[in-house]
């Protein structure tokens, strides 16, 4: 059913231009007006990723000639996502993600709700709109050896070591962007895009493999919930499912390296309100898949072996457990639940070295506080409180 089927209500729009742009305006209308304290744009991000989609939905349909809602919606969104499921992903390999498709087909509802409540077409049939978006496969992330892990810590590291301050701040890379290509000295350009490229990697390895947290909750972290003297950092909950009560966690730093990556950030970029982890040009990441593109095209560049967000936050786990923290405590502190943990998390008991972490060098050395904090916990299983869930450690 498509517009003549149904009455449209006055001063409605007339085009898809002037639909979509009305749209994403009163989407704006409905955001959260306050910005949540120790969370990066929120909003912000939101908006970015919206408007995203909407260009591309609205590319399509003026490149298509599509009449504004001819037809109906539902088989409008449905040739559009078939589009896209087929469409080359990232460098051109292979598809479109699915997960992509799926924030595609979100956006597209919303939109075709708000148009239908203005009578200007029919409700999306959603059901059978989604008989054309790809199923979301699991995909078992497998661990890499350790010594890959240990190669891709120590080479970020040693990176943003010898590099950070040569350029000074951000902004450098900025003014050069700003310069037409052939004014630009692209040679330092490019040195100084790798470079600090680089560093904004390593503070997403810090985060993510040093903390255990899930990379979305890496990129909406700010300073305000690192307390560095306390030895613990609070992440605000990125999941709203009913399920999830608890609205925030807080976890204990427990490896030096970990404290010293973020003592360095906060000397680089620290501030009440910015984000931990920061892109090259000094801004915060717009989402996960860009934060981990980065993260490939560093691996590509340098040779290094194969490696991802999600494989990070999976080897601190298995680390933990490793060096004998127990199980409902590292759940606690991941924030899973132990059921899911054991599903997810621990397929590969064995890929770390056999000894207390010496293999790994200082990357799997306890800090002082981190071994108060497994003797605290030790101390409570011996006293029978194994089963109890354990709250944040202050050593």
């Amino acid at each position: 059913m498509g517009r003549a089927s149904v009455q449209a209500k006055e001063g409605s729009p007339t085009c898809w231009d002037s639909a979509i742009k009305s749209w994403l305006k009163f989407t704006e209308t409905q955001d959260q007006v306050a910005e949540i304290p120790g969370k990066v744009n929120a909003i912000a991000r939101t908006k970015k990723t919206r408007s995203y989609t909407m260009r591309w939905f609205g590319k399509w349909l003026a490149e298509n000639r599509e009449p504004f809602i001819k037809r109906s919606y539902t088989s409008i969104a449905m040739d559009y996502l078939r589009m896209r499921a087929a469409s080359p992903g990232r460098g051109g390999k292979g598809t479109m993600s699915p997960e992509t498709v799926w924030t595609d087909y979100s956006y597209l509802m919303l939109f075709g709700d708000w148009l239908a409540d203005r009578a200007l077409c029919e409700k999306p049939n959603r059901k059978e709109i989604q008989s054309v978006v790809p199923a979301k496969v699991p995909r078992e992330i497998r661990l890499p050896d350790w010594t890959d892990d240990l190669k891709i810590l120590r080479s970020f590291r040693d990176f943003s070591r010898a590099n950070i301050g040569v350029y000074g701040e951000e902004r450098a890379l900025a003014n050069l962007m700003r310069q037409p290509g052939e004014v630009r000295d692209m040679a330092t350009y490019d040195a100084l895009r790798d470079d600090l490229a680089c560093y904004s990697v390593w503070a997403l390895l810090v985060v993510v493999r040093g903390l255990g947290c899930r990379p979305t909750e890496a990129l909406t972290l700010t300073w305000d919930t690192v307390f560095l003297r306390d030895n613990r950092v609070k992440f605000l909950a990125t999941k709203d499912g009913r399920r999830r009560k608890i609205p925030s966690r807080t976890v204990p730093i427990l490896f030096q390296w970990v404290k010293d990556g973020l003592e360095e950030m906060q000397a680089r970029w620290g501030g009440k309100g910015r984000p931990v982890c920061q892109t090259s040009l000094g801004s915060y990441w717009c989402n996960e898949t860009s934060s981990n593109g980065a993260l490939q095209d560093r691996i590509a560049k340098h040779g290094l072996p194969a490696y991802w967000l999600k494989t990070a936050q999976k080897l601190h786990i298995q680390h933990l457990l490793h060096l004998g923290f127990p199980p409902h405590a590292v759940a606690n502190w991941t924030g899973h639940t132990l059921t899911v943990q054991e599903r997810h998390y621990c397929q590969q008991d064995a890929y770390l070295p056999s000894d207390d972490g010496r293999d790994y060098e200082d990357f799997g050395v306890l800090s002082d506080y981190g071994l108060r904090v497994r003797e605290h916990n030790a101390r409570l299983i011996r006293d029978g409180a194994d089963m109890m869930p354990q709250g944040n450690m202050t050593g």
